[in-house]
């Protein structure tokens, strides 16, 4: 076997002697890629190499098969994406493209071009490792550090291929073409409401349309896509002096409105993952945008998450109505920019590398603005709509008017809202609905605008409101009724204004924005 093994290793040789372009002995080049395994998907310079390896960079070995007469040759490079770094400058200050460990025959090697555009470094490769004479006796090699590419649309593996300038000049190819990045993945994972997992969910937070705040905390998460997507500026670099960007994450939200100031803070995994504080941590509606970095240290290895909390919000303008919506936050990498200054021409240096074309998040609702009302629930309703029968007379009071100075509630008037739900013989009838309002006033102690003062009780019987909302006054069946404020109470009491009454309270319904009725557990209170 070993025979066979050494007789094999004759024979290729030998091939790779008969396929030379002369009849001299040459040097054959052979490219140790050492590939990264770990860039971002929408990196405008992208390592090409292994940062983090002692051997970072394309390795080129020249091996010497004899002594050759060699003459000066470019060996080109090729990417398979745009080249955003330079050797002039260099580009990026500290971390440029560069060839350094130069050995041997490439004593004198040289970078001769870059051109971005079409993902090609060029190096000149020498007759020999002196000037005075063509007549190679040595092996050599060098590295190629620093090349750094536009990932943004590209999948991987991100290529290199190789060619010379010449086909007669006794140097030759033991390949062609090699895989510079292996892995491509999203900087950001999953961004969603919630909390790590060793920390409670503060949910959503709801703010109410009178300004004030029924539920101040919220939290949510942002997990990295990937085990080494999340990098300190070291780790984007291998050079701490290099002065290059850490990645960053750009909090952008939206919908918060004038006068509210949402507090922020964030929550992370300090065992592996350090962040700076938020740059922004009031977010207002003139300051929408804040920045974290990885300023400490990001493990490489595992998928981490940081947890952004609102820790508390501050009403500067409560004597102002809020409107109904929601507040959203967007998550995007940072800091983002353009890879080439234009078609053909050199690299961007403003923003420092690497820089991001953007991969924003979802939008991700993380609190809501509700009207501030409060639904009744009248469980049995009836008026048979025939004088001295049967009806319903319904009292409705705006509490907001009270004697409490501390924790007391905000004086606000407000219409009503009939929602009428019949029954039929066989079933479910149509939906009858009703809002007070200008003219439309039924009962006894609304406003002529149809709103009930605070402190007021209005009054009225169910074929009243029918009246108002149509020609019939008979109706069995359930109501429900939003008054369009807070702290509304009321009751409802079946009567035949003789010998039969018949009263309930009426039922509160908790806000639905905190407290779906959707599931079995659904809480009334009176």
């Amino acid at each position: 076997m070993q025979v066979r093994s050494i007789i094999l290793g004759l024979v290729v040789a030998m091939l790779v002697l008969v396929m030379a372009p002369t009849s001299d002995a040459q040097v054959s080049l052979t490219f140790y890629e050492n590939g990264s395994a770990n860039e971002i998907t929408t990196n405008r310079n992208a390592a090409t190499s292994d940062i983090t390896s002692s051997g970072s960079g394309l390795t080129i070995s020249g091996a010497l098969l004899a002594n050759s007469v060699l003459t000066t040759t470019t060996l080109t490079i090729t990417y398979s994406a745009v080249v955003t770094s330079n050797n002039v400058g260099p580009i990026p200050a500290g971390d440029g493209l560069r060839i350094e460990d130069l050995s041997g025959l490439f004593a004198l090697a040289t970078i001769n071009t870059v051109k971005f555009s079409a993902g090609q470094v060029l190096l000149d490769l020498p007759a020999s490792n002196s000037q005075a004479s063509n007549t190679n006796i040595l092996s050599g090699s060098l590295r190629l550090i620093g090349v750094r590419v536009d990932t943004t649309g590209e999948t991987a593996p991100v290529t290199a291929t190789y060619s010379l300038g010449s086909s007669s000049n006794n140097y030759l190819l033991a390949e062609t073409t090699g895989n510079v990045i292996t892995a491509l993945s999203p900087v950001l994972g999953a961004v969603a409401v919630g909390s790590r997992s060793t920390v409670a969910s503060q949910g959503t937070f709801s703010l109410l349309t009178n300004n004030t705040a029924s539920d101040s905390l919220a939290s949510f998460t942002i997990t990295e896509g990937s085990v080494s997507s999340w990098r300190t500026a070291t780790q984007n670099t291998g050079n701490a002096s290099a002065g290059t960007n850490g990645t960053n994450l750009t909090l952008t939200f939206a919908g918060v409105p004038t006068g509210v100031t949402l507090t922020i803070a964030t929550n992370s995994d300090s065992t592996t993952l350090t962040t700076s504080a938020p740059s922004v941590t009031a977010i207002t509606s003139t300051a929408l945008v804040s920045t974290l970095s990885f300023s400490g240290s990001t493990s490489l290895t595992v998928a981490e998450d940081i947890q952004i909390n609102v820790t508390g919000i501050t009403l500067s303008n409560t004597a102002t109505t809020l409107a109904a919506g929601d507040v959203t936050v967007t998550v995007d990498v940072a800091p983002i920019g353009v890879a080439l200054l234009a078609a053909g021409s050199t690299p961007t240096v403003t923003g420092g590398y690497p820089r991001y074309a953007t991969a924003a998040s979802s939008a991700v609702t993380i609190g809501s603005i509700i009207a501030a009302s409060t639904d009744l629930l009248l469980p049995y309703v009836v008026s048979d709509g025939l004088s001295g029968g049967y009806d319903t007379g319904i009292a409705i009071s705006n509490t907001n008017t009270d004697p409490f100075t501390t924790g007391g509630a905000t004086a606000a008037a407000g219409t009503l809202t009939f929602y009428m739900y019949p029954r039929t013989a066989t079933g479910a009838g149509t939906l009858l609905t009703l809002t007070t309002a200008t003219g439309t006033t039924p009962g006894v102690g609304l406003a002529t605008d149809g709103t009930l003062a605070s402190g007021g009780t209005w009054t009225g019987l169910i074929s009243e409101v029918l009246t108002a909302d149509t020609a019939s006054t008979v109706f069995t069946g359930y109501v429900i009724v939003r008054a369009n404020f807070l702290n509304a109470h009321g009751i409802a009491y079946v009567t035949n204004f003789a010998t039969f009454t018949s009263a309930t309270p009426a039922l509160v319904i908790p806000p639905t924005s905190g407290t779906a009725r959707n599931g079995p557990s659904e809480s009334l209170s009176q």
